[in-house]
């Protein structure tokens, strides 16, 4: 029976009555042998509370609740088990809670929320539901509740073992998620879905939760929008975290995850089709099958990532791919490391900036496959980024057309296998544009170009240095445009410093036009220093079309051909003169090639409208640019009407 206490009798007093009685608690097995019966009996009314008491309570049932009530198990967690063809608990009522409870071996679903309002579960234990077989098998399960909408809250407890999915939302309904502390692991299927049917709208906060060792993804979601913060999905068989859409969902959908661990899935640790924005902070997605993929499949997807890591993924690290629409990806202090194949792999047309990201170490490519066949631009922007020690080619750009922007990055070391080119290759048909400021390349290993652009394009260099410790030639342009691709090849060079090993027959830099190309390969070259190569300056001429390089206001100083055949030398070239750098190059990137007095190339460059070198430091510090990539004598952010 009843206990009335005194928070009942102020229950009186605040006019609290529900019902045909004040609000109670009543309790199990004292009151009534079951929790079912205890719900049934009509002196049972909205906001009353059942107490199990877990030491004595031995009951086999399954139990439904259809009053606004509190399920609270004491001296311990108390076990509901079901029977073999219902669920454990199933949720009729528009405000439950059900607390400290383990729900365990009901032959359908551990809990089935068959109505809209409010339902909190706490510190509870559904696992190892579905022992039937019939088709349930979901520690918690939600029906259609029509146009009702349900607040869920879940906080500390476990759907871990169940025998289809740890959560399924797949009918319609409009649900709000907040669940903190949970864990969902090793449930034979998905650890999570959020269906496929119309009607469905979810949004959810998960904190803190563990998603984990589940037979099919860790999360599937069709429907919502939200955020994760902290927690790991890890060590499912499918993806980690799947944002997929189809025809009957929103528009676009929202979507942040904020310091969460996703790792060890056997597919991807991430990968969206669901258009919208997405919020990537501080989140490790490492050692997946793949590491973070987006489709704009279904319309336009804004990316912004901070932060955080996609390494030693077992195939791509980064992967948009193209579909109707726009991709947008700005991406900021992010690794990208060790990962099967390329780091980035970016295919289709898209708007990508990378800030202070390191792309390192990766089994081919640091970046690859630009590629784009729907006639639309690809933008890829890289600030401060280093790309280095890649076993293949550090930005390999396939397909037409692209934009690649570098600024105050290095794309040094790559071709660590040595069996292909080296720091950036241009491949193919089109037009594809490259410009480079403030950035380094240095050759480490390696017979190929440091850098060979091979197609119709407009590249542009400044402040940049090229050190080529290896065996091979440094920028290399070539136009291979045939009739249904025609363009020039062009590239200029501006404040650029050269180094080579003085390998035969190797140059610094050479234009030419392969057999059948129609249209010229041109460099131009001002305010540069070429020095340490075998061949200074070559052009090689195609059978349709020359190709061309114009010097002046240059130093070359190079072992044995310092102007080839092709190449205009201009009247304030200075050839075979030592440019004096503080060290000589006795490898790659072992040299200093900032000038020491004296150097020829001091105050002798001419003014062109550049106002910094390579490290950032003003131009000019003299009466006139410097030559080379480094300005004698500056200091970084001081002009030199400052100093005075």
């Amino acid at each position: 029976m009843k206990n009335f206490n005194k928070v009942a009798a102020i229950a009186v007093a605040a006019g609290l009555l529900t019902g045909s009685g004040l609000a109670a608690d009543i309790n199990v097995p004292a009151d009534f042998s079951t929790i079912q019966a205890a719900i049934d009996d009509a002196g049972t009314v909205d906001t009353d509370r059942i107490l199990v008491d877990a030491s004595s309570y031995s009951a086999n049932e399954a139990v439904t609740i259809d009053k606004n009530l509190t399920l609270l198990s004491q001296n311990g967690k108390a076990t509901i088990t079901g029977t073999s063809l219902d669920s454990g608990v199933t949720v009729q009522a528009a405000d439950v809670t059900i607390e400290n409870f383990t729900i365990s071996g009901a032959g359908f679903h551990g809990i089935s929320i068959e109505s809209g309002g409010a339902l909190a579960i706490t510190d509870c234990n559904v696992d190892g539901n579905g022992t039937s077989g019939s088709g349930g098998g979901s520690g918690l399960h939600q029906t259609d509740i029509g146009a009702a909408t349900l607040d869920l809250t879940i906080a500390n407890s476990t759907f871990s073992g169940n025998s289809h999915r740890g959560w399924t939302f797949d009918s319609p309904g409009t649900i709000s998620i907040d669940a903190s502390g949970v864990t969902i692991d090793g449930n034979t299927n998905e650890g999570v879905l959020l269906g496929k049917p119309g009607g469905l709208s979810v949004d959810f906060l998960l904190t803190n939760c563990d998603i984990t060792n589940n037979g099919g993804a860790g999360m599937v979601d069709f429907f919502g929008t939200g955020t994760i913060t902290g927690g790991s999905i890890s060590t499912n068989v499918g993806h980690g975290l799947f944002l997929d859409d189809n025809a009957s969902g929103p528009a676009a959908r929202d979507y942040t995850i904020d310091g969460v661990t996703i790792m060890g899935n056997g597919d991807h640790g991430v990968i969206r089709f669901a258009a919208g924005n997405f919020i990537v902070q501080n989140c490790t997605i490492d050692g997946n099958g793949r590491g973070f993929a987006f489709n704009n499949a279904y319309g336009p997807i804004s990316v912004t990532m901070t932060g955080g890591s996609v390494s030693d993924n077992a195939t791509v690290g980064f992967q948009p791919d193209g579909g109707a629409g726009n991709l947008t990806a700005n991406v900021t202090g992010t690794e990208f490391h060790g990962n099967g194949e390329m780091g980035l792999g970016i295919f289709g047309q898209g708007n990508y900036t990378f800030t202070n990201c390191s792309i390192q170490n990766n089994s081919t490519e640091g970046i690859a496959r630009l590629f784009n066949d729907n006639g639309t631009s690809t933008i890829l922007n890289l600030n401060g980024c280093t790309v280095e020690s890649n076993q293949k080619v550090g930005i390999l750009v396939i397909g037409m057309p692209i934009d690649v922007t570098l600024t105050d990055t290095s794309v040094s070391y790559n071709n660590v296998a040595g069996d292909s080119e080296g720091n950036i290759l241009f491949d193919g048909d089109g037009v594809r544009n490259l410009v480079a400021e403030r950035s380094t390349f240095v050759q480490g290993n390696g017979t190929k170009d440091n850098i060979a652009l091979v197609g119709a394009g407009t590249h542009d260099f400044t402040n940049c240095l090229l050190d080529d410790g290896a065996s091979s030639g440094g920028l290399k342009v070539v136009n291979i445009a045939s009739a249904d691709l025609i363009g020039n090849a062009e590239a200029t060079l501006t404040h650029c410093t050269l180094v080579g090993s003085g390998e035969t027959d190797e140059a610094a830099v050479t234009a030419e036009v392969f057999e059948g190309a129609l249209n010229p390969a041109s460099v131009t070259m001002r305010n540069c220093i070429v020095a340490g190569w075998d061949i200074g300056l070559n052009a090689v001429n195609g059978t349709n079309a020359n190709a061309s390089i114009d010097s002046d206001y240059n130093v070359l100083y190079c072992n044995s051909n310092t102007i080839g055949s092709g190449v205009s030398s201009g009247a304030n070239d200075k050839l075979g003169q030592d440019p004096l750098f503080v060290t000589d190059s006795s490898g790659p990137g072992t040299g200093d090639f900032h000038l020491q007095a004296g150097s020829p190339a001091i105050d002798a460059g001419d003014t062109l409208g550049v106002t910094d070198d390579l490290d950032g430091a003003v131009r000019p510090s003299g009466s006139a640019p410097d030559m080379g990539a480094y300005e004698y004598g500056a200091v970084a952010g001081v002009t030199q009407w400052s100093l005075y």
